[in-house]
């Protein structure tokens, strides 16, 4: 996959690599051992089923409309990062490089264990990268040149 940072006038091309399988077994660990659940009841004219994110699903169903009373599991932001990576998209990059998205995940979390944890799984995720330069542009002297003809 390939990363453009923008400084200014120049643009960087790096190719980015990373391990795909330590990859999924990072995502699973983070899911495991830092995912929030939650309680939900909702009313809706809907049907929910039960998934990987939803368990303890109990329903009643009154006339057209279904009252849902579920446990969610809430994973961290850290997950839809990797999920991008897994797909080649590279806007998860930025957000992996600004340290500052993850500590505001970190910040919300209660449980201080699980803080730990995801503080750690982010300095594993971020050595997994690597990056090589593989271009710089610089356009203001394209600019210029131009200018000049």
């Amino acid at each position: 996959m390939y990363y453009f940072k923008y400084d200014d006038y120049i643009v960087y091309k790096y190719l980015v690599k990373f391990n795909r399988n330590e990859m999924i077994t990072l995502r699973n660990s983070i899911i495991n051992n830092c995912s929030e659940l939650v309680h939900r009841e909702i009313i809706c004219n809907t049907v929910i089923k039960s998934n990987k994110k939803i368990k303890n699903l109990k329903q009643n169903k009154v006339g057209e409309i279904y009252h849902y009373s579920y446990d969610e599991y809430v994973y961290p932001r850290l997950v839809s990062l990797i999920d991008l990576l897994l797909k080649n998209d590279d806007t998860a990059i930025e957000a992996i490089i600004d340290k500052s998205t993850i500590m505001s995940d970190i910040k919300g979390l209660v449980d201080g264990q699980k803080k730990i944890k995801l503080m750690d799984y982010y300095d594993r995720l971020s050595n997994m990268l690597s990056f090589e330069l593989m271009d710089i542009i610089n356009f203001e002297v394209k600019k210029k040149r131009l200018k000049t003809k």
